[in-house]
């Protein structure tokens, strides 16, 4: 081993092809053959810019294939990287899927059904231009993969003694996911809450909440910010009139189009 100022250097008494002079730039020389190749001396300090985990023990052709290597894993782990992110998860993909494969007779089955679900399968059949059991086969897909989420009749509220409507704003001191998810189990065990939904804007819930009068909304009232000390504030605005009330989408456009 030699040293000198400042620096540090091994000596190699078996040189080889894959052995660089320590200066930076150099080509790769090999001994002519025949001579007899005087001990070639690689510069440790000239060394000190490596990658992180490459040895110090490495030739220069070693070097470049490690780092090559290296540079190739980093670029295919950010391209999975890159396409996991942009990939959808598995129930944005399955949503997707099932809005693909409605069809136009699924469309105006669905537009019949959920303006009048007491049709038989020979009416609806009739109209979209399938068999009765070929209406059945497809509602039966439609329920079975969530397009159809249920089949009901609307009530009027007035008719069973439920005079009072309100829609109410319920703003939350702190909007976390746990304590909203608390509240939400909460609002869906109260009878009087015909919907509820998460919003932005000034409020963090809005229900539609039907009751027999004022004394009852009061206590719904209390038994709400009872059973959850994380409402801030309730604010209830009554319903004068409802002139319209279900559950239709605008489908028609794309069914019978």
């Amino acid at each position: 081993m030699r040293s000198g100022p400042g620096r540090a250097s091994i000596e190699t008494s078996a040189p080889t092809p894959d052995i660089l002079e320590g200066r930076p730039g150099s080509s790769l020389v090999s001994p002519a053959e025949g001579e007899i190749a005087a001990p070639t001396v690689y510069d440790v300090s000239q060394r000190a810019g490596l990658p992180t985990g490459v040895p110090r023990h490495m030739t220069a052709r070693e070097i470049d294939r490690s780092t090559a290597r290296r540079r190739s894993e980093e670029s295919k782990m950010s391209g999975q990287a890159a396409q996991a992110s942009a990939s959808p998860t598995r129930s944005q993909s399955a949503g997707r899927e099932a809005v693909m494969q409605l069809d136009k007779i699924d469309f105006r089955l669905l537009d019949l059904v959920q303006r009048d679900n007491r049709l038989c399968s020979e009416q609806l059949g009739g109209k979209v231009g399938l068999s009765a059991s070929g209406v059945q086969r497809r509602l039966k897909r439609l329920r079975s993969t969530g397009v159809i989420e249920a089949d009901v009749s609307i009530i009027s509220p007035k008719a069973i003694g439920r005079n009072v409507t309100a829609v109410v704003l319920i703003s939350l001191e702190r909007a976390r996911a746990d304590t909203v998810d608390r509240l939400k189990r909460q609002i869906r065990n109260m009878p009087e809450v015909m919907s509820a939904f998460c919003v932005t804007g000034l409020a963090d819930l809005v229900l539609l909440v039907t009751v027999n009068d004022m004394e009852d909304y009061e206590r719904f009232a209390r038994r709400l910010t009872d059973e959850s000390s994380d409402i801030k504030r309730i604010e209830t605005m009554v319903v004068m009139d409802r002139f319209k009330a279900g559950f239709t989408l605008p489908i028609a456009s794309i069914a019978w189009c």
